[in-house]
């Protein structure tokens, strides 16, 4: 998933993330580690700024989502080849090149690719 929503007072971003995830399917999540930072503008004027993380699902019982959207699991692949957006798509394979170093403190950088020889 990748919800979006506003840090309430005294919550963190991670904090944040874990409640829209709740909000936005039902479910409870884990964070990993912070895919980066995306930065839009609204208005023409006033920056928002959006935060990526890593997650996974805890296997609960699952609540009914507070928000009323279409929802479809796919594995990464998928959900690269579905997304409408090539920012969607650039972060759907950074989460999919970041997710066998969950733990890590860092947050997951982009590597290169390397040229064909």
């Amino acid at each position: 998933m990748l919800p979006k929503g506003h840090i309430e007072w005294g919550e963190s971003a991670k904090e944040t993330a874990v409640r829209e995830i709740r909000e936005e399917s039902g479910y409870w999540a884990e964070v990993g580690r912070q895919l980066g930072d995306n930065q839009q503008f609204r208005d023409g004027s006033s920056a928002l700024l959006v935060r990526f993380f890593l997650m996974r699902l805890v296997p609960e019982d699952k609540a009914p989502p507070q928000e009323n959207r279409e929802r479809i699991w796919l594995a990464l692949p998928e959900a690269q080849k579905k997304a409408g957006f090539d920012d969607t798509r650039k972060l759907l394979a950074l989460a999919n090149q970041c997710i066998d170093q969950w733990d890590s403190p860092d947050p997951c950088q982009e590597t290169a690719e390397k040229p064909a020889s």
